[in-house]
């Protein structure tokens, strides 16, 4: 925490929490950091149920991983912010408008790992304008990205690649999607 300074701080404790126990690592982690990422609903889900045992105050959690439809309505009544990724996460828009509940979002943009995330060309062609009609059901709180070859320090020329296309996906998300200025990234 003391490195981080007043960057924002969080946890990946997908998968169990890697194998080590999601309840016992999140007993330790838990108001220690801003966010707490998982890649299931049902680890969104289990944190707040814990949350409410355990009598703490809900913390922001983040599912990085594929969810439904109906996953998004019961994240959104759990407060669980969820990653959009693809353009079929537009199919959870009438849900949530049925279930007149609505969801935090953080857009993921894929700048160079090609598995995951709205491209560029994507952007380009619409798949992501959605989320400017969908203002009502949906708040757009960050963009993210998942960032391929960090680990090679001796060449950064993929990097700075990868960190203007990320820059570029975020300007076609405003311009496109009417995303504001105030997201987190």
């Amino acid at each position: 925490r003391s490195v981080a300074g007043k960057s924002r701080l969080g946890v990946v404790l997908k998968g169990n929490a890697y194998g080590h126990g999601l309840v016992e690592t999140l007993s330790l982690a838990h108001g220690k950091v801003d966010v707490i990422y998982v890649i299931t609903p049902g680890e969104g889900l289990a944190i707040r149920a814990w949350e409410r045992k355990e009598k703490r105050a809900p913390s922001e959690v983040l599912v990085i991983g594929a969810v439904s439809a109906e996953d998004c309505v019961e994240l959104a009544r759990q407060q669980v912010a969820v990653v959009a990724a693809a353009r079929g996460f537009s199919d959870a828009v009438q849900a949530l408008r049925a279930a007149a509940v609505k969801l935090d979002v953080h857009v993921h943009l894929d700048t160079g790992l090609g598995r995951e995330g709205f491209t560029a060309a994507g952007l380009e062609a619409g798949e992501a304008d959605f989320l400017a009609t969908a203002k009502d059901v949906i708040t757009v709180r960050g963009v993210l990205s998942h960032f391929a070859n960090t680990e090679d320090v001796t060449e950064q020329d993929y990097a700075r690649t990868q960190l203007h296309n990320f820059e570029s996906g975020v300007k076609l998300l405003q311009a496109r999607a009417g995303v504001g200025e105030d997201i987190e990234r």
